[in-house]
């Protein structure tokens, strides 16, 4: 790394604040980090600190104050043109790129080609260069957060955003990833602004440690200054475990002589942050409570406020740390099991009585258990009766394990047994039928014989191909209409709706609420010859052109190939919007976010990480839309003419009007036939698989 790529400077806030509405999250702040150190931002939950680094990063705007980096203003740039990289809390790895390309996300949207190099560096320090070609998924928790911090760095930040990296960590794993953490920022010299509310982890990494409360710093200072000498009580408690003595100041010179408990206190001046004060005389005393002795406790403090007369004293807090101590538990005795035909017995130590501390006398008259054993060298089993050990005080106590019941284990099978059975009499049945249908002949005069021949197949098949091709090219056009309509409903309900999310849903649903014959009527009367539609087309010359491509005649969209995709596209249209708005809620949010962060545009977020994580939903929505209108007949019907039939005309036509139950059927499965090849090769071809 140059020093042309770590140069930066400081980062200082000067009177930064944010507030929502009438809460102040961070009340205005001034604060420097100095250029290549580990500082932390540490507090309880909802202190502010995570707004404060979310600044920084650009993800929040300040409302007021400016954000320097050296003597560059970044208050206003945003997070794509900032030189800060965040590792977010939940890591933000994209789900649908291996391990390297989530660390080259960066360094590709900075115009750089050839990554690989770079990248192999960056995952041998982070130890995961075998672990290159895996998904997220695929990696421990502990992986993960390395290969956010790896992503991050990869780019030479000149300051790095760590927002509680390590809270989803167990115990054992957060304290190695602390280590790795600070050997991290030793090697590659980048200003680390760390943010937690874990004190373990600020007192292990950090140089400088801001405490903050309420959106305000308490204090600031390294960890040892902090530890040793809190300036206030909230900082004293929460970095330690505290005894709090209230004293009253009574003398100062070279040390502060304070009187406490009944007795004085030499106090180093150094070691007090309380402003040093003389001794103020104490007020007197009521004459009804001269002689009341008061009850020794806690000292209930009074409401309201100081009362009239009342002059203030000042108490000096002491702070003495408590170590707790590891009690060293006694090892439990040897356990007793014994095993039986229908469930799993063994002895514990018993409990002691939560009043006495003594452990529980055993009832003398335990019954006696009764075990199978068999012998080693084969044989049969015997059963015998033994008592169980003699009850001691203090001694073991009988557990039973019973396994679960024939019974309970068939309750799964039984709650799926009517689904099965409806999908068996609906479904299986029906489709074994139209099967022994396809292969008979005859007529319904003469009767059907089977004859297990496919001649029919090939006869629906020379004689109505043009019904076929016609079916898939309309339903392909309705299809990707309805997801170049859809998707940016969808987009807009999942990310821009807020709170009219509900309506615009059910609007989007409420073609639903009528029938799909009504709604295909419908479009025949607002595409009817002199129409408004037909005039405005005109208008637009755009009839000229779908004339030229023969989807309309001049002046005329009725009874035409463009009035069936018009209906076809209006009535699927729904079954597109919804699971592409699924798909897209499901995107966490911080996934938009990491990519700017990593110099992404909002264009580029959505090439390259909105689109691909919304395929599933892309998937589906064609799928729901393509199968059902390329058997659709209502459309064809009733929008167009002898001209746009298409194969469902020709299948209800089969079944209904000319009674050739053979070749209807023939056609049902060559259709379905086709379908099930196209909707195959496309679900393969998608690479869903691992974003489901």
């Amino acid at each position: 790394m140059t020093q042309q790529q770590t140069a930066g400077g400081d980062v200082r806030l000067a009177g930064i604040s944010k507030t929502y509405g009438s809460f102040t999250a961070v009340h205005p702040l001034d604060l420097t980090v100095p250029q290549g150190s580990f500082f932390a931002l540490l507090g309880a939950s909802g202190c502010g600190k995570t707004t404060t680094l979310r600044m920084i990063a650009g993800l929040e705007e300040a409302t007021t104050g400016t954000v320097l980096l050296g003597e560059k203003d970044i208050t206003d740039l945003p997070p794509y043109k900032r030189p800060v990289n965040t590792v977010f809390q939940s890591y933000a790895l994209f789900p649908h790129l291996d391990i390297a390309e989530n660390v080259a996300f960066g360094l590709r949207r900075r115009g750089i080609k050839s990554v690989k190099k770079q990248v192999d560096e960056m995952l041998d320090l982070v130890q995961l260069g075998d672990f290159a070609r895996r998904k997220p998924h695929q990696l421990s928790g502990g992986q993960q957060q390395r290969v956010a911090v790896a992503r991050a760095l990869i780019n030479h930040p000149q300051v790095l955003l760590l927002d509680e990296p390590l809270g989803a960590l167990d115990l054992k794993l957060r304290r190695q990833m602390q280590l790795e953490l600070k050997r991290i920022q030793t090697e590659v010299g980048i200003t680390f602004v760390h943010v937690t509310h874990d004190q373990e982890e600020a007192m292990t990494m950090a140089d400088t440690v801001a405490v903050m409360n309420g959106g305000r710093v308490e204090q600031l200072g390294a960890p040892a200054d902090l530890y040793e000498n809190p300036r206030t009580t909230f900082v004293a408690n929460f970095l330690g475990t505290s005894n709090l003595i209230e004293g009253e100041i009574v003398s100062t010179g070279s040390d502060l002589v304070v009187a406490a408990g009944g007795g004085k206190l030499t106090l180093p001046r150094e070691r007090c942050s309380a402003p040093h004060q003389q001794r103020r005389p104490a007020p007197p005393r009521h004459p009804a409570r001269e002689d009341i002795p008061r009850p020794r406790g806690r000292r209930r403090h009074r409401r309201g406020g100081p009362q009239p007369g009342h002059r203030p004293h000042h108490r000096l807090q002491l702070h003495r740390r408590l170590h707790p101590v590891r009690r060293r538990e006694p090892e439990p005795p040897s356990r007793y099991t014994s095993r039986t035909s229908s469930a799993i017995r063994a002895w514990f130590p018993a409990p002691r009585s939560s009043s006495t501390g003594t452990p529980p006398t055993p009832s003398a008259s335990t019954p006696p258990r009764t075990s199978t054993r068999r012998h080693e060298r084969g044989g049969r089993g015997v059963s015998a009766t033994e008592a169980p050990p003699a009850p001691t005080p203090g001694g073991p106590r009988e557990l039973t394990l019973r396994k679960p019941s024939t019974r309970k284990r068939l309750v799964p099978y039984w709650l799926l047994l009517p689904g099965i059975l409806w999908l068996l009499v609906f479904f299986a049945l029906p489709l074994v039928y139209q099967a022994s249908t396809s292969v008979q002949t005859g007529s319904l005069e003469q009767g059907f014989e089977v004859t297990w021949h496919f001649q029919t197949y090939v006869d629906a098949l020379r004689e109505y191909y043009p019904q076929f091709i016609r079916s898939l090219l309309y339903a392909g056009t309705a299809t990707i209409l309805c997801l170049l309509l859809g998707y940016p409903l969808a987009y807009l309900i999942a990310f821009k709706a807020g709170r009219w999310r509900n309506l615009v849903l059910v609007l989007v649903i409420a073609p639903f609420f009528t029938s799909f014959l009504i709604r295909t009527l419908a479009w025949k009367t607002i595409l009817a010859d002199g129409g408004a539609v037909v005039d405005v087309l005109n208008t637009l010359h755009v009839l000229d052109v779908t004339s030229w491509l023969g989807w309309t005649e001049s002046n005329r969209v009725l009874a035409t190939p463009m009035a069936v995709v018009c209906g076809l596209t209006y009535n699927f249209l729904p079954f597109m919007i919804l699971p592409l708005y699924t798909s897209l809620e499901r995107i966490d949010g911080r996934l938009h976010e990491a990519a700017g962060d990593l110099y992404a545009t909002p264009a580029t977020t959505f090439r390259k990480v909105t689109f691909p994580l919304s395929m599933p939903g892309v998937v589906s929505g064609t799928l729901l839309t393509f199968i059902p209108a390329s058997g659709d007949y209502v459309n064809a019907e009733l929008l167009g003419s002898t001209d746009t039939k298409m194969v469902g005309s020709v299948i209800q036509s089969q079944f209904l009007r000319v009674l050739d139950y053979p070749t209807a059927a023939a056609l049902s499965f060559i259709l379905m036939a086709i379908v099930l090849l196209m909707v195959t090769f496309y679900i393969r071809r998608s690479g869903t698989e691992d974003l489901v």
